[in-house]
């Protein structure tokens, strides 16, 4: 009778032990999946917040067709600056180069009377 307690204590302590053993493997698993069920929740909260902040810096714009008829508005406002601009650049542009020719003939002028060579002023109907 001893000798059966004694091999029904120890298949009693195998299967605790398998059971054990058993527990261990699915406790690991379990915290494995864990981990990656939080990773998981941190790239959703962190989309979520990414998609929160777009939302808000969105939110002043109430319709895609407004904001580009308001863009296209800016962009004419622009348009037309920069055409006046282009045009005033032109004109002062070709005052720039008559001043700089008048600028080149009383040039030559003057190194002709810093040497002493002059052209007479008067005619004939003056004296």
């Amino acid at each position: 009778m001893t000798l059966g307690l004694i091999i029904t204590i120890l298949a009693l302590g195998i299967a605790l032990l398998i059971v054990l053993n058993q527990c261990k493997k699915a406790k690991i698993k379990l915290n494995t999946e864990i981990e990656n069920k939080n990773s998981e929740i941190t790239a959703k909260i962190n989309e979520n917040n990414k998609l929160n902040s777009d939302l808000e810096r969105f939110s002043r714009i109430v319709s895609i067709e407004n904001e580009i008829e308001f863009k296209n508005k800016e962009f004419s406002v622009i348009q037309a600056n920069a055409t006046e601009l282009n045009d005033k650049f032109i004109s002062a542009k070709s005052i720039f180069k008559e001043l700089e020719k008048d600028i080149k003939l009383y040039q030559n002028d003057l190194e002709f009377v810093e040497l002493g060579i002059y052209e007479p002023i008067f005619d004939l109907e003056t004296l």
